[in-house]
């Protein structure tokens, strides 16, 4: 593997629409029709290019422009792309190097882990999955994620509005959805939130038959309301629920008694949740998951990495849980990530999937049917910038770092 070094950084906001404006969840008011990619771009001096989105950095209150800068020159400028991972005697990455590890596993660091597999990936002209897996999957499967709140957002058409998003997602090809439920906890009178839960969760399920996997999330909605919680289950039962996701914050005694709930109705519905935990395998979480309270985990992708989560999922082999990482907001980027880690995951269900529009990444061979994403020919992560766009509509704002 010849030497190869990092001779250049630049970071560049880059905005990345929705397909519509989002809404509400349980606890945020309307999401927008946005979010903002901090794309990174590495550059050799052998002439390749690695790319990353540092929102996970950036996106942190004690975070900025010059944080990043300096931690970008301490971290990667000037280094071999080589320097920044172990490896077994069969080419595998095994963990960072020293010199690394303690960038590449703080909090919301994990990105760093990716941009540097991206960059070694290039140099040994290798698909990223080969650098962590010498059998990854070709395809994955991916869920809509964007059935937020639109019968609050689209209050003339209500219930009918998320029916519609719905069925417009299998039309597009996905296979597995999921639903944000939890209007009790803030944006509604507890009972009509619950009758509001129930009614869009029935409705979705009549309408896009039997045969997609429906998810729901309450963002910790049904906080305090363990009793509207056993309702909703009891009354969307029918509705056969493959997950729910963080219906209260995380608590061993909560936990239990979802357990005891979904046992004594007999549903195999698993629980997930851990999207907030910054500091993974957390204590509360290592008690959920020793105690077996849940069945799937799902710390960030970008914020963990790929070290980070293979670490994770070490420790997960023990058990049953699966590994199911957080994506939301992180961009198209992440959605690119996520599915590379679903390829060299054996433990991973699905990719939380946004459908975001295009931005400033050329299109490629990877391809969307049939609910999964399917990997193409590709090298590193696969992705490149689209110059053409990036130069007339967002270089002005560049950040270069040399």
């Amino acid at each position: 593997m010849d030497s190869e070094k990092i001779s250049q950084v630049s970071v560049t906001p880059i905005p990345t629409y929705y397909r519509q404006e989002i809404g509400r969840n349980s606890t945020r008011d309307n999401i927008g029709l946005s979010k903002t990619e901090w794309i990174l771009r590495a550059k050799t001096n052998a002439g390749n290019e690695g790319i990353v989105n540092a929102a996970r950095f950036m996106n942190q209150p004690q975070n900025s422009l010059e944080k990043l800068s300096n931690t970008l020159r301490e971290i990667f400028l000037g280094f071999d792309v080589k320097d920044f991972f172990t490896v077994d005697a069969e080419g595998v990455i095994t963990c960072p190097k020293k010199r690394v590890e303690k960038a590449f596993t703080q909090p919301q660091n994990g990105w760093m882990s990716i941009l540097a597999s991206d960059l070694l990936g290039r140099n040994k002209n290798l698909p990223a999955t080969l650098l962590f897996n010498q059998q990854p999957k070709k395809e994955v499967f991916a869920y809509d994620t964007t059935l937020y709140f639109h019968d609050q957002l689209f209050p003339s058409k209500g219930v009918s509005k998320l029916v519609e998003e719905a069925t417009s997602a299998v039309k597009h090809g996905y296979t597995e959805m999921k639903i944000k439920v939890g209007r009790p906890g803030k944006w509604m009178l507890p009972m009509d939130g619950l009758e509001r839960d129930i009614g869009v969760v029935s409705q979705i399920r009549e309408a896009v038959g039997k045969n997609i996997k429906i998810m729901v999330d309450a963002n910790f909605g049904y906080d305090n309301r363990l009793d509207l919680l056993e309702t909703f289950i009891k009354e969307t039962a029918h509705c056969n629920l493959y997950w729910l996701e963080e219906m209260v914050t995380q608590n061993v005694e909560d936990y239990k008694k979802l357990r005891s709930i979904l046992e004594k109705i007999g549903s195999s519905t698993m629980l997930v949740c851990g999207e907030v935990d910054r500091q993974p395998i957390s204590p509360i979480f290592e008690e959920l998951i020793k105690n077996n309270l849940i069945d799937g985990y799902q710390p960030d992708i970008l914020g963990e990495g790929f070290t980070n989560w293979l670490k994770i999922e070490r420790r997960l082999k023990e058990t049953k849980v699966r590994s199911i990482p957080h994506c939301f907001g992180n961009g198209n980027f992440g959605t690119r990530a996520n599915i590379i880690f679903g390829s060299i995951s054996k433990n991973f269900i699905s990719v939380e999937d946004e459908r975001y529009l295009p931005n400033i990444f050329s299109n490629d061979s990877f391809k969307f049917e049939n609910g999964k994403h399917i990997l193409g020919e590709f090298i590193g992560l696969g992705l490149t910038i689209n110059e053409e766009i990036f130069e007339s509509q967002y270089s002005k704002n560049e950040i270069i770092i040399a």
